[in-house]
C-alpha cells in the first residue's frame, strides 16, 4: 500500500484546536481579508465514538466543510474501530458536519480556539507532526470552498435562521449562533480602561528594568515562564513514550515456565528460546468447548491444533469447527528447536477462543528446550 492510499476510514465524533493567521474576528460589515491570513488550520484533534467504514459509505457521506488534510488526530479505540490501541494518525479528504466553535481568542495577532463537529475522513499510518505555531498554513490544512464563514458571521433574523447572502453559513442552530456572535458583539467602553491599564503596566515595566531589583524580579519571572514551558513540552513527550511503549510486544524470556489460563479474549505470546536447541514442549487444554493453538516459527505455522471430531456438548457437537483448526480437551505439541546464530530465537505461539462461547477456558503451558 502507498503512503497516498487509505489505510482505514473512520466515523466519529471530532474535536480539536484550530488557529489562523487573521488576527481579529471578522464583524458583518468588514471588508473580507486580500490575502491568505483568514486561512485556518486545524492541527490537532481526537476522535471518539469511533467506527470504522468502507470506502462506498465513506463516499456516500456529505460534509458542510472538506479539509484535505489533518495531522496528530489520536483515534480512541472502540468496540467498531479495528485497532485496538489510541494512535496517532494523518486525515486526510476530511468531511465535517453539525461544526461548532468556542474559545475563540487572539494571541500574538493570530487567532486560536476549539472545534467539535462530526467527522468521516480517510486514515493514513501515524504522522505526528510537532505543533509549530510559528509555521505559514499550507494549502492542505485549509478549509475548502466555505473559508470566509469561519469568522464572518450572518445577520439573523427573528427564525434564527443565518442568512450569509452566497447561502453558505457554519450552523443554521441558533444556540450556536449566539455563543459565536458573542465574540464579536464588543462593548467598546472597556477600551479605556484597558488603555489606563496597559499604560500602567508599560510604567511599571520601565522602572522595573531601570533598577537592579525590578531587573532581577523580571529574570525570575521569565525563568518561571520557561520552566513551566519545559515542562508541559516534557509532559507532552512522556505521554507519547507511552503510547509508543504499550504498543511494543514484550518477549518473555526462556527459563521463566508459567501456566497461563484465559477465556474468550485471544492471547499471544512471544517466548525467547536462547541459544540452546531442544525439544520444547507446549500443553494446551480447552476443556469442553474446543478452541484454536497456532505454534509459529520463523514466520511459519509449525504447529497447529486439529480434530476431526467433537464430543456434543448441551446439543451442540462442533462439526462447523472441523477442519478449522479447532482442539477439545488436553492436547500436547511438541516443536524441536534447532539453534542457528543466522535464525530467530523467538517462538510465537496464539490462542484464538471459540468466539461463539464467550463462557469458553483454556490452560497453556510452554517448556523451554530440553
Amino acid at each position: 500500500m502507498s503512503s497516498t492510499e487509505p489505510q482505514y476510514y473512520v466515523l466519529g465524533k471530532f474535536e480539536g484546536n484550530f488557529r489562523t493567521n487573521q488576527n481579529a474576528v471578522l464583524s458583518p460589515n468588514d471588508p473580507f481579508p486580500k490575502g491568505d491570513e483568514h486561512k485556518v488550520e486545524i492541527y490537532r484533534g481526537i476522535i471518539t465514538q469511533s467506527e470504522s467504514l468502507d470506502a462506498e459509505n465513506y463516499h456516500s457521506k456529505n460534509g458542510n466543510f472538506e479539509i484535505d488534510q489533518v495531522n496528530n488526530v489520536q483515534i480512541n479505540t472502540s468496540d467498531k474501530w479495528p485497532i485496538k490501541n489510541d494512535r496517532i494518525f494523518k486525515l486526510t479528504k476530511v468531511k465535517l458536519s453539525n461544526v461548532e466553535f468556542s474559545n475563540v481568542q487572539n494571541i500574538d495577532n493570530k487567532t486560536y480556539g476549539e472545534i467539535t463537529a462530526d467527522i468521516v475522513a480517510r486514515v493514513h499510518q501515524s504522522n505526528y507532526v510537532s505543533d509549530n505555531s510559528g509555521d505559514t498554513f499550507g494549502d492542505d490544512h485549509n478549509f475548502s470552498g466555505n473559508q470566509q464563514n469561519i469568522y464572518r458571521y450572518p445577520e439573523h433574523d427573528n427564525t434564527g435562521t443565518g442568512n450569509s447572502g452566497n447561502g453558505n453559513g457554519i450552523s443554521d442552530n441558533s444556540s450556536n449562533w449566539s455563543r459565536m456572535k458573542g465574540c464579536v458583539s464588543w462593548d467598546l467602553s472597556w477600551l479605556r480602561w484597558l488603555l489606563y491599564l496597559l499604560l500602567l503596566i508599560l510604567l511599571l515595566y520601565i522602572l522595573s528594568k531601570c533598577t537592579k531589583i525590578g531587573q532581577k524580579i523580571y529574570c525570575e519571572i521569565a525563568d518561571w515562564r520557561i520552566e513551566n514551558e519545559r515542562q508541559e513540552v516534557q509532559e507532552e513527550i512522556d505521554t507519547l513514550n507511552n503510547k509508543i511503549n504499550a504498543t511494543i510486544q514484550r518477549n518473555t524470556p526462556c527459563g521463566y515456565s508459567k501456566e497461563y489460563s484465559g477465556g474468550h479474549t485471544p492471547y499471544t505470546e512471544i517466548r525467547n528460546l536462547g541459544n540452546k536447541s531442544g525439544k520444547v514442549t507446549i500443553n494446551f487444554n480447552s476443556f469442553d468447548i474446543p478452541d484454536r493453538l497456532e505454534v509459529i516459527y520463523d514466520g511459519k505455522l509449525v504447529s497447529v491444533s486439529n480434530q476431526n471430531s467433537f464430543t456434543p456438548v448441551n446439543g451442540d457437537n462442533f462439526d462447523y469447527l472441523i477442519d478449522l483448526g479447532f482442539s477439545q480437551n488436553q492436547n500436547v505439541f511438541y516443536f524441536n528447536y534447532n539453534y542457528q546464530i543466522n535464525k530467530p530465537t523467538e517462538l510465537l505461539v496464539r490462542v484464538i477462543p471459540n468466539e461463539k462461547y464467550p463462557s469458553t477456558e483454556w490452560t497453556l503451558y510452554i517448556s523451554c528446550p530440553e
